[in-house]
């Protein structure tokens, strides 16, 4: 107020102080800072060189603070952070833009830092704290992790433009595939996944012939359209496979489908409202998302 007035009482006045009580009170502060602030008079009072750098400097700490309260008060409701999401490749063409959608909407403040990485390498990084959730394809076998399915997104069976199956745009029964050669993904970089493609093939009477494995659906693609095989994938993938050249048909069995899941341990939601409210947004739309992913 004094250095706004340049008067003491007016600024006294202002403070609803005493003017006596305002002398000493800036005489204490300059004892305390060890240098002379103002230039006072009877008539004037101004600034000391000294004394505008404190201003400066003051009005700055203010305002820092000021600002270090609105960040703590916007954490503690989870509209600041940084969310570090894992996710499988597929997520990218899929579940991944609804949710980013979603979340940004909801938290417009928070970062997300996002990690393309197999489910194993997900599990690993969750374990050792390098991420804070995962995006991932059930079954996941693993005690420490909180897991809620999302969604589920029906398998097509992929095949070359020239497969004697690629003539018909009928549903498809597992058994008709018995004897094709399959495209599977490699059992380590997704074991769930991997071992519930086989479970479908075998409860259908036939245990598959795994010609080739890959790392990814889109080597898988590439393989399946380079006309080495057969191979069960997610529909979302569908507009990919066709772009290649390849050809699909929907599968008849009602068990033919491929999970979506989130993870974390359950102590971060507890301690961070920022990924809490990831949780949040993503179960909150889960019952809509099945039926986005089966209209691809």
């Amino acid at each position: 107020m004094l250095t706004e007035e340049l008067h003491f009482g007016r600024a006294a006045d202002r403070l609803r102080i005493s003017q006596p009580s305002l002398s000493k009170a800036i005489a204490r502060l300059e004892r305390q800072v060890g240098v002379q602030l103002l230039d006072r008079d009877k008539r004037n009072v101004g600034l000391t060189h000294a004394g505008s750098i404190f201003l400066e400097e003051t009005r700055r700490t203010m305002a820092q603070s000021d600002r270090a309260v609105r960040r703590a008060q916007l954490a503690e409701s989870g509209q600041v952070g940084l969310v570090r999401l894992g996710f499988v490749a597929s997520a990218s063409t899929s579940l991944l833009p609804f949710l980013l959608r979603d979340f940004t909407r909801s938290a417009p403040t928070v970062t997300l830092e996002l990690h393309e990485m197999s489910t194993s390498a997900q599990l690993r990084a969750i374990r050792n704290r390098d991420i804070d959730l995962a995006l991932v394809r059930p079954p996941v076998w693993d005690q420490v992790l909180r897991l809620e399915t999302i969604a589920e997104e029906p398998l097509v069976v992929g095949l070359p433009k020239s497969h004697r199956l690629a003539k018909s745009d009928e549903p498809i029964s597992l058994s008709e595939l018995a004897s094709e050669d399959f495209i599977h993904f490699r059992r380590e970089i997704t074991p769930g996944f991997y071992d519930m493609l086989i479970g479908l093939c075998h409860k259908a009477g036939f245990n598959p012939n795994v010609a080739h494995e890959c790392n990814s659906f889109m080597t898988a693609l590439a393989l399946v359209t380079g006309d080495l095989g057969i191979t069960l994938l997610p529909k979302s993938l569908v507009p990919h496979l066709t772009r290649l050249g390849g050809r699909f048909r929907e599968v008849r069995d009602p068990d033919a489908t491929a999970d979506w899941a989130i993870a974390w341990i359950e102590e971060i939601t507890q301690t961070r409202p920022d990924v809490k409210g990831f949780v949040d947004v993503t179960l909150g739309i889960r019952d809509s998302l099945s039926p986005l992913l089966a209209n691809y």
